[in-house]
């Protein structure tokens, strides 16, 4: 249950002090949620055997693939939506696992992380372990643009041909 605070005799220090206790206290709920949801995506057995897919890069594991259906369900979000939430958090855990720590500390955003994941989901799963590894001091010091900016660069430097071939520059 959530506690509302009367904040309207708050002095500004006290507002600041509040408003960086919530802000915290939003990133360790997301994280929280983002824990169950992976939790629920590795762990997730339909009764009817059913087909299982890989969402994340290489190196996550398969998932059954009614799962996203049931989240969906319970988080009122559309399935592909969930699917790509699922595939960026397995990617999180099993690809960039610095990043991944960072998050489940409230360190950095679940958003953030799962662009970053996202970015690198083409990658081998050593080159994002690389990418994971060079991106992980710079987290907590550059604004979300700037790392965001940053991360494009690593993966370009991870991978130079596919990411010539995916702006469609002919290479040879």
């Amino acid at each position: 249950m959530v506690e509302l605070v009367d904040t309207s005799r708050m002095s500004p220090e006290q507002a600041l002090s509040a408003l960086e206790s919530a802000h915290r206290e939003e990133r360790l709920a997301q994280a929280k949620g983002a824990l169950a949801l992976l939790r629920l995506v590795k762990t997730y057995r339909h009764p009817f055997k059913g087909d299982k897919s890989r969402l994340g890069g290489e190196g996550t594991p398969e998932v059954d693939d009614f799962v996203c259906l049931e989240a969906a369900a319970v988080l009122r979000w559309s399935p592909p939506a969930v699917s790509q939430r699922a595939a960026d958090l397995l990617d999180l855990e099993c690809r960039h696992p610095r990043l991944w720590e960072q998050v489940v500390a409230g360190g950095v955003p679940v958003w953030q992380a799962c662009k970053i994941a996202s970015a690198c989901r083409r990658l081998s799963k050593a080159k994002a372990l690389w990418v994971d590894a060079t991106v992980a001091p710079f987290t907590a010091r550059l604004g979300s643009c700037r790392l965001l900016r940053f991360v494009e660069g690593l993966v370009v430097q991870a991978d130079p041909v596919a990411a010539d071939a995916a702006a469609g520059v002919r290479v040879g």
